[in-house]
């Protein structure tokens, strides 16, 4: 493990930059470098973040529901 070191760190190092940052946050590690070019509709993202919380946590996707419902996320 201690060998990945050095691959982990200039790939960090790379997506700082590919980034415009110095360094990386803890919400940078797993955030997307380029574009995707699929497009979700709201429904489409919403639905899809209820079934995946859903297989994860009751408590969760009730939250998320309700966030919803109540027009919480902005969009």
């Amino acid at each position: 493990m201690h060998d990945s070191f050095p691959v982990f760190r200039r790939y960090f190092e790379a997506k700082a930059r590919l980034l415009g940052k110095e360094t990386l946050a803890w919400w940078d590690l797993f955030a997307p470098v380029g574009k995707s070019e699929k497009r979700y509709a709201y429904s489409e993202a919403r639905d899809f973040i209820l079934e995946n919380f859903d297989t994860f946590s009751d408590r969760l996707v009730l939250f998320t529901q309700r966030a919803f419902e109540q027009n919480w996320i902005d969009a």
